[in-house]
């Protein structure tokens, strides 16, 4: 189940007779079941359960948390609902259906049962926290902030409140405000490895790569399988050219999580930058297949195989990265120098005409660079080819 808040079990009214000693005795055996690992009997007991109380909310409750924490999240919405058509009065029971909603992808609902839970309960920090989540998840940073604010308002104490608070700070460029968040976080729980990487974060957007990887490390000592600190450990030694040092450490993260796709689409450009082609172009094979399938990876191994003279495996590269992103400024331009390495001027112009309708500007300096390069010398004569085609197309356009 999709975690938000601290683990609560709503309060629900059982109106205790003597058919329902019953019931209760299943519910009781139901959570053992569940405790000891049989799911599907503890579902068991809880739907016959509900079958001899059909009015009491506490079956419908009971199998609903259990359908969630499996992950089957339409059913448990129906329970839910049940459970607050019997109890509707109880804060802890919209938390709950909040949650299973935003799993669900109903952002509306969600928040929906989060702001019940606010008018139920004002002073209870938890709904005040899984509504910034909601917000902060759906692009309401203000608002999300407005509901963390309230959150540490409400429990001053309470670590979760300083970090989230931090992330969004840091994400709205507040730096001086999300170190002072992350410091808060750290006081509450100097252990707290996620509070190093947030400060580690900060100081690689400022470019401070070295102090990054300082916190990276601190998140480390803490927390020896921190991945994100070994991954952007990684991310800094690419920015410093310590690319040997960052191949190891994307090397421990896929140890770590073989299906963590972005490490290797960055392994590969460490590979790539050291001079270890072959490696990159594998390990653009390895990120597509972890799922990272994006246009930027396509082009990259595009990039690659024209160096490696792998000119057809380039160009279908180039092809499916365009697919997946049409306005791919650079692909257009690669692939047309690529067409005028193999003398296909015609596919060469259209390319550059595409790129030239993309991004003028940018095509207009490609073409006064190509020209400085050729004065001194430094050009090849396929880009001296590439050159004059991309002139033609700038003046058809000025025509």
């Amino acid at each position: 189940m999709k975690t938000k808040s601290e683990n609560r079990m709503p309060e629900v009214i059982t109106n205790v007779n003597d058919d329902d000693i019953e019931s209760d005795d299943l519910l009781d055996s139901g959570m053992l079941k569940g405790e000891a690992g049989d799911k599907e009997g503890e579902l068991v007991d809880y739907t016959r359960a509900i079958e001899l109380a059909p009015n009491d909310p506490s079956g419908y409750l009971y199998r609903a948390m259990a359908l969630s924490e499996s992950g089957r999240y339409l059913e448990s919405l129906t329970d839910f609902d049940k459970v607050i058509e019997l109890a509707p009065n109880d804060a802890g029971n919209h938390l709950h259906r909040g949650i299973v909603r935003s799993c669900l992808g109903d952002t509306l609902g969600a928040l929906e049962d989060f702001e019940k839970m606010i008018e139920l309960e004002p002073e209870d920090k938890e709904g005040w926290y899984d509504r910034g989540l909601e917000r902060q998840s759906a692009g309401d940073t203000e608002g999300a902030l407005a509901d963390f604010d309230k959150v540490i308002t409400l429990a001053p104490d309470w670590a979760e409140g300083y970090h989230q608070r931090g992330l969004i700070r840091a994400k709205n460029n507040d730096e001086k405000g999300a170190i002072d968040d992350f410091g808060e976080e750290l006081k509450l729980h100097p252990g707290a490895s996620r509070a190093f990487v947030g400060l580690g974060n900060i100081r690689y957007e400022q470019g401070d790569y070295n102090y990054a990887i300082w916190y990276f490390n601190k998140a480390i000592l803490y927390d020896k399988d921190c991945i994100e600190a070994y991954f952007m450990i990684g991310i800094s030694e690419i920015r410093l050219e310590q690319y040997k040092e960052a191949i190891a450490q994307f090397n421990t993260v896929i140890d770590m999580d073989p299906d963590y796709g972005m490490s290797y689409y960055n392994r590969a450009l460490a590979k790539g930058l050291s001079g270890d082609l072959e490696g990159a172009i594998s390990d653009y094979d390895l990120t597509i297949n972890a799922g990272f399938d994006e246009a930027e990876v396509y082009h990259n191994r595009a990039t690659l195989k024209v160096i490696t003279e792998d000119y057809e495996g380039a160009i279908t590269d180039y092809r499916l990265a365009l697919e997946m992103d049409p306005s791919y400024f650079k692909t257009y331009l690669n692939r047309g120098y690529l067409y005028c390495l193999q003398h296909d001027y015609l596919s060469a112009l259209k390319d550059f005409m595409e790129a030239m309708k993309i991004d003028h500007k940018q095509f207009k300096k490609e073409v006064f660079q190509n020209i400085e390069e050729r004065k001194a010398s430094k050009l090849s004569s396929h880009l001296i080819d590439a050159t004059k085609l991309m002139k033609l197309a700038l003046k058809s356009a000025e025509a």
